[in-house]
């Protein structure tokens, strides 16, 4: 994963932070989302989020419809409908067909928000805080100016 480029598109507006993450980083990054989108933080930061869960949950949608066009052409669907099963050498070939799809690399330009934005109150488990820094989604507040 690498930040590439941060910019500002106005000032007083939203900063940009451009990531390449692999697809499996961004199903992390979706479930820490996940959870501080049911925070109660400031509308500002919760605008931003809600941006941010938007770009993430697009590509996670292609995501799971390759994942789902896989196991269709590989794997025949149980009787209760909910899973597929996998016969053969074709379970060896999805798990390999899918840690290289996982191993994919997906560009997005994601707001940031610094900690301090998200208000005193704010609470996050530290694993969903790491993986949102990690992107540079959540950021340290900026030094004072001398």
């Amino acid at each position: 994963m690498e930040s590439r480029v941060a910019r500002f598109r106005k000032p007083n507006c939203i900063f940009i932070n451009e990531v390449a993450m692999k697809l499996q980083t961004l199903l992390g990054v979706a479930q820490a989302l996940s959870v501080l989108n049911t925070s109660k933080i400031p509308v500002k930061a919760g605008f931003r989020i809600a941006k941010a869960i938007n770009l993430v949950n697009a590509e996670i949608k292609t995501y799971d419809e390759q994942r789902l066009k896989l196991a269709q052409e590989l794997g025949t669907l149980t009787e209760d409908g909910r899973n597929y099963q996998f016969l053969g050498d074709n379970g060896v070939i999805f798990t390999t067909q899918l840690n290289e799809l996982l191993d994919e690399e997906v560009d997005l330009s994601l707001p940031s928000i610094t900690i301090d934005e998200l208000g005193e109150n704010f609470s996050i488990e530290p694993q969903h805080l790491a993986a949102l820094m990690d992107i540079n989604l959540i950021t340290q507040p900026a030094p004072p100016s001398p």
